[in-house]
């Protein structure tokens, strides 16, 4: 590759005019300064605080200042806002009321739970409102929390739920002997590092 050479010409200097440094800017007040400011925002002077954010949104694409595309995108994300927070407060109640029936003392004769009702076990379902996905991720953060245990069984036999199909899986309230044991291992394990 051939390089390219560039050649630069000096411009002539001209004389430094004389300034007189002495002379002060004048002072701005208040009012001029909201208005220069304003004036530099190019026409974007509205009280937020009155528009809800769809009206806002709205507002600015009406003004060019955003396109319709990132109103569209904006809306999707408030959608999206709105139904993890309806899903995260109906797993929240399903949560409640799976704790419910396993404290009332009608199902204390009753050891296994299930999602629906089995000829073994009690079913969820029938107590506690909401869709079945709803209950089950109940289900799994009480699992995962500690407050249930999540077992299968076979012909009146616990196994571990690796060992069983899904029509298996049994819930069960944890135990204060079983607190217990885990917070003996635990310590044994906290020993031993």
């Amino acid at each position: 590759m051939a390089k390219k050479t560039i050649t630069t010409q000096t411009a002539q200097t001209t004389p430094a005019k004389e300034v007189n440094m002495e002379e002060s800017p004048s002072p701005v007040t208040e009012d001029e300064a909201v208005y220069n400011n304003n004036v530099h925002q190019q026409g974007v002077n509205m009280d937020i605080s009155t528009f809800t954010s769809n009206q806002l949104i709205n507002e600015l694409v009406s003004r060019g200042i955003l396109t319709a595309d990132f109103a569209d995108k904006e809306s999707k994300r408030r959608d999206r806002a709105i139904a993890k927070a309806a899903k995260f407060a109906a797993v929240s109640t399903a949560k409640t009321g799976i704790m419910a029936v396993l404290e009332n003392t009608e199902f204390t004769a009753n050891k296994y739970f299930s999602v629906k009702k089995t000829g073994n076990s009690i079913g969820f379902m029938s107590h506690v409102t909401g869709e079945r996905s709803v209950v089950l991720k109940a289900l799994t953060q009480l699992v995962q929390s500690g407050q249930i245990r999540k077992i299968g069984l076979v012909k009146g036999e616990e196994k571990p739920t690796s060992e069983v199909n899904a029509f298996q899986i049994r819930y069960a309230r944890v135990t204060e002997a079983e607190v217990q044991t885990e917070e003996a291992a635990a310590e044994v394990a906290e020993e031993g590092k």
